[in-house]
């Protein structure tokens, strides 16, 4: 989804990243589908965008569907491109399971140190589709790939929304020790556990 304005969550959890980094002295360029006001954003972010503009992302796209699918692979490109032409990164940090396939695969080709952040399980929605259009065996395949992309790009750590995702994540047999729940939205007084419930 486009840096800003945020549309959900996750694009809340990218303006709270960007913030926070700069806040902290880094120089932060961000990777992310074309907005129209961009040096305005820039300027109030204290970042740089380097707007992807092959096609229209978001939420309401036409099409959004195999837009999504094809955008890993397009984005990596874009940022390998950005690299060929000067530009200089000391980490990747992905935003959700879509940009974490683009950021591994780019770990292993630019030799950079990856961080994935996730804010929740994209394809686990798929399990409450009918199952004339999502079989079961199906959607859980997907949802054990999802899971499974820590470990699979040999990401340097993970982020995750909270300590039951941090789990799954964990229990696709990414080391413990490299996953830190983040709680990102949640408050834990209005959102207790009830005693004795499972995960």
């Amino acid at each position: 989804e486009p840096f800003h304005p945020p549309s959900g969550g996750g694009s809340a959890a990218a303006i709270y990243l960007v913030r926070e980094l700069v806040a902290r002295g880094h120089e932060v360029d961000v990777y992310g589908p074309w907005i129209p006001d961009q040096a305005a954003v820039e300027a109030r972010f204290g970042i740089r965008l380097r707007p992807f503009t092959r096609w229209r992302m978001g939420r309401t796209t036409p099409l959004r569907t195999p837009k999504y699918l094809a955008y890993p692979k397009a984005l990596e490109r874009w940022v390998r491109r950005c690299v060929e032409d000067g530009a200089r990164h000391d980490l990747l940090l992905a935003q959700h399971s879509i940009s974490a396939v683009a950021a591994g695969s780019l770990r292993h080709r630019l030799g950079l140190p990856v961080v994935l952040n996730l804010l929740d399980c994209l394809t686990g929605f798929l399990e409450t589709w009918p199952r004339y259009l999502m079989p079961r065996s199906v959607a859980a395949a997907l949802v054990r790939y999802e899971l499974s992309l820590p470990r699979r790009c040999g990401a340097d750590g993970v982020l995750a929304v909270s300590d039951a995702l941090r789990e799954r994540v964990v229990a696709e047999g990414y080391p413990a020790e490299r996953v830190r729940a983040v709680y990102y939205g949640y408050d834990g007084a209005l959102f207790r556990r009830p005693e004795g419930a499972g995960g």
